[in-house]
């Protein structure tokens, strides 16, 4: 008896006269240059799910900088702060501005910090530390470290960040490779027409993936499809939205790019946080252009991870770390001013189940209308993950009007 598949068959209804060939890894290499972000990504390890919304955790180190609240007086005792949670008795504490010194005795209320002042100055002589002055509201202290008092082992109150739980959806992509049987008789300059095809739907799939990367909304809903059905569709969230999304992500809005302003505006942003040498940063032809003019002997061609990937890297050596810089050709229009800096620890490519990208050949013998030809496909069902927005930067550059 035949195998009846009512509806839509799924990619794994297979006869014995269809191939589904795993394209996950030699696909990229069709055109690497139009998805750089994919070609990195992997090179990276990739993240199996088994459910087409994943949630998967962030963590990021202690908070060390925090804002006085309010303004103190020379002989104040008592301090106002932001975040009383990042702080805890025992805590040795720096006025940045001030340069005093203070050890907090304990916590009180919902933002007060009890302190001994001047702690390590003397007036000497010689004189030593800094003695105490005024404090002024937004003075940023420092959390140096803490001490314990001698003959004590029981420390403070232990202080652990929580988690937070980040999601996304694999998102279905593919592309379709039809053929007529007359179009399959056709040459294309001594080319097999069928490689012709494959070869250049394939780069069309990366494109896409590649755009689904980048600019991808996330969601989840019941469609209204062209025949009639209604059906649930999940499509990603980009980079761009994850770190929309992100109350903490650092994003630069630049009156011009020089490089003053590279080095005292943007280049601190982008290392505060993060790894400080697996920094790539994504650029739009305007924004590597604008680079190359003031930052040529900076710049350096990495030659073996270039012919490794496929695609132009290039090594930025700053004080703070190095920074590879990546063309990326769909930046243009109105994103011509943009450029992504992505930390490459924090980030993976994620697909679902066994759905990693496949070449799926012959479909049309199991479709109820052949379409007296070939009928392959391209599919792939996957999703970037984004971790720890702070270390991640987007710049945009502002054109004069």
């Amino acid at each position: 008896m035949p195998t009846i598949i009512s509806g839509m068959s799924g990619i794994t209804d297979v006869n014995a006269n269809q191939l589904i060939i795993d394209v996950s890894k030699k696909m990229w290499l069709l055109k690497p240059s139009i998805a750089p972000f994919n070609v990195l990504l992997q090179k990276l390890p990739k993240r199996r799910v088994d459910s087409i919304e994943f949630r998967l955790f962030e963590d990021e180190k202690l908070p060390e900088w925090d804002t006085v609240k309010g303004n103190y007086l020379i002989d104040a005792t008592a301090i106002t702060v932001d975040h009383i949670e990042y702080f805890q008795a025992g805590d040795l504490i720096l006025n940045a501005k001030t340069q005093e010194r203070m050890y907090v005795r304990s916590l009180s209320g919902t933002d007060t910090l009890n302190v001994t002042r001047e702690w390590g100055y003397s007036a000497g002589p010689p004189p030593e530390g800094f003695p105490k002055v005024a404090g002024t509201a937004a003075d940023k202290i420092l959390i140096v470290s803490n001490a314990l008092p001698e003959k004590s082992e029981k420390g403070g109150d232990s202080k652990i960040t929580k988690k937070e739980m980040v999601y996304n959806r694999t998102q279905k992509i593919h592309t379709i490779i039809e053929l007529s049987n007359e179009e399959l008789k056709h040459k294309m300059y001594g080319e097999d027409r069928r490689k012709y095809e494959t070869k250049k739907m394939g780069i069309e799939q990366i494109e896409k993936i590649e755009k689904a990367f980048w600019f991808g909304t996330g969601a989840y809903v019941d469609q209204l499809l062209a025949d009639g059905t209604t059906k649930r569709i999940a499509t990603c969230d980009g980079v761009l939205s994850i770190l929309a999304k992100s109350a903490k992500s650092n994003y630069l809005k630049l009156a011009g790019l020089t490089e003053a302003i590279w080095d005292k505006d943007v280049l601190p942003v982008v290392f505060a946080y993060g790894d400080r040498d697996n920094k790539v940063c994504f650029a739009s032809a305007m924004l590597v252009s604008l680079l190359t003019s003031f930052a040529k002997d900076k710049l350096v061609v990495d030659n073996q991870r270039s012919k490794e990937y496929g695609i132009e890297i290039w090594n930025y050596r700053s004080p703070f770390g190095m920074l590879k810089m990546v063309y990326h050709p769909l930046f243009i229009n109105d994103y011509r001013d943009l450029a992504v800096v992505v930390d490459m620890d924090c980030v993976e490519y994620v697909y679902f189940a066994d759905e990693d990208n496949k070449l799926i050949t012959n479909l049309q013998d199991k479709e109820k209308e052949t379409v007296g030809g070939i009928r392959d496909m391209y599919f792939g069902h996957c999703a970037p993950f984004l971790a720890n927005s702070l270390n991640h930067t987007v710049m945009r550059l502002e054109e004069a009007a």
